[in-house]
């Protein structure tokens, strides 16, 4: 029902197949594909845009009376999806698209877990856990806002997060693509496809090397640490590398100038003058360290040194 209702709207994937199991999908190539193809073209009118989501009378009135802020869009897209599967309308115009989303499983994006789970896997108190524990309640408060069912809207906003795409410049140029968001995903620089937009409107996916039938036709996040991956899409790679084989991973590190022995307080609310954390009343220095190299941790190292300084030779 949905191939044949995105058929419909125009759109064509001439050497594409659609591969099931379950709620899953994959797709694959079903004829040679060549370097510069254009494997997929989906029209604007069957693209699920900000504008066409506002559109819509209740998602617009649910958004101008809960007066949030709109996210890039994230949040009239996850409102009009919310909405979709609240009412259970299944003479909607987009009612094939919505229901095939409905279907998809987001358990792995981490503010969709159970609290105990979050704390087992990621700690209580790590950057990542509390990243996570700030989404949840972010999205929970756009749901009570909005008045729609928590549940139901944090499975809409982790679809819309992990599946829109950019398709303009412009604070609300993102985009649901219905067949686009079928794709599997893989490291950056070994998917298929790029995506482009032409200026009329056109969402097109263009082939960057030769595929041979069978062949797994993917996309990509972009080149991420494993832990964007995780927060935002609900997967990581086994081996997270670039193509020169280095680390694309991260870790965020926290220290707490303020709280150590010997800190110079004068000198850290210089430099540092955050109100303080709430899980520990003291400021929070957190500096990314990316695993490929070692510059950053030494930057975070010469701060911290100047931060917890006594005396000016230290300094």
């Amino acid at each position: 029902r949905f191939l044949e209702w995105l058929a419909a709207r125009g759109a064509r994937w001439p050497k594409l197949g659609v591969i099931s199991e379950g709620t899953e999908h994959s797709v694959v190539a079903t004829a040679p594909i060549q370097k510069g193809d254009v494997v997929l073209e989906v029209p604007g009118p069957a693209l699920l845009t900000v504008a066409t989501a506002l559109r819509h009378p209740r998602v617009k009135c649910m958004t101008e009376t809960a007066g949030r802020d709109a996210n890039q869009g994230n949040l009239a897209l996850a409102a009009f999806l919310a909405q979709n599967h609240v009412d259970d309308d299944d003479d909607d115009d987009w009612a094939p698209y919505v229901d095939l989303l409905r279907s998809k499983s987001v358990e792995g994006v981490p503010h969709r877990w159970d609290p105990s789970k979050l704390d087992h896997l990621l700690g209580r108190s790590t950057p990542l856990a509390l990243e996570a524990r700030d989404r949840r309640t972010a999205v929970f408060e756009d749901a009570d806002a909005l008045g729609v069912p928590r549940e139901t809207f944090s499975h809409a906003e982790a679809l819309v997060v992990s599946r829109a795409f950019v398709t303009g410049p412009g604070r609300f140029s993102r985009a649901m693509v219905p067949f686009a968001d079928l794709l599997q995903t893989a490291r950056h620089h070994e998917r298929l496809v790029d995506f482009e937009c032409t200026r009329a409107g056109t969402f097109r996916m263009i082939a960057r090397r030769d595929a041979a039938v069978g062949d797994a036709v993917t996309d990509s996040y972009g080149a991420k640490p494993n832990s964007r991956y995780l927060l935002n899409y609900g997967f990581c790679f086994e081996s997270n590398v670039d193509e020169s084989g280095a680390s694309l991973d991260d870790c965020a590190v926290r220290v707490d100038p303020l709280g150590d022995a010997g800190a110079n307080e004068a000198i850290a609310r210089r430099f540092w003058p955050l109100q303080p954390v709430e899980e520990t009343g003291s400021r929070i220095l957190q500096a990314t360290v990316k695993a490929a190299g070692d510059d950053d941790l030494e930057r975070l190292l010469s701060i911290y040194g100047v931060l917890t300084a006594t005396t000016p030779a230290e300094i």
